[in-house]
């Protein structure tokens, strides 16, 4: 067998799976633990190997489990239907929230209301009725100026 086989039939060798190595160590009559030398085996030995290897990878070939062919308009349809249930989930949740956040701000909104009422019932309303005619802004103003000058602040008549 010339060098360019040999060198061939190794790389098949390498190639094979464990039990199908244990087989080539049994033909070749070498040990499990032993070394594969091709240079040293006969020309019938090495035909032997050639021939062990192709039937090995064929095999091999045989042995891989076969693809199930797809199916895409039922893998899409499948996507299509799962998807349109999770949007449906989703939907509710929301629908959900939305209306637990308007109950609860109407019933947030309720509470402030009648706590203001509460407030304002200890309040004196004097509305329109309040006489606003003899204050004395401009007093007030001038006292206010007078307490900044007095802080070390700068007074702003644009207020």
């Amino acid at each position: 067998m010339p060098f360019d086989q040999r060198r061939s039939l190794m790389s098949s060798i390498e190639r094979l799976r464990a039990p199908d190595k244990l087989k080539v160590a049994e033909i070749a009559g070498v040990g499990a633990d032993g070394e594969l030398d091709l240079q040293r085996l006969d020309r019938e030995t090495l035909w032997k190997l050639q021939d062990f290897c192709e039937r090995a990878k064929r095999a091999t070939k045989r042995d891989r489990k076969p693809r199930r062919p797809r199916n895409r308009a039922a893998e899409l349809q499948e996507a299509s239907a799962a998807t349109e249930q999770r949007l449906a989930a989703v939907r509710e949740a929301r629908a959900s929230l939305i209306s637990d956040a308007e109950t609860s701000s109407t019933a947030w909104l309720s509470e402030s209301v009648e706590e203001e009422e509460e407030e304002d019932s200890g309040r004196l309303d004097v509305g329109a009725d309040f006489d606003t005619s003899d204050l004395d802004t401009s007093a007030d103003a001038e006292a206010a100026e007078a307490l900044y000058h007095d802080l070390g602040l700068e007074w702003d008549d644009g207020f």
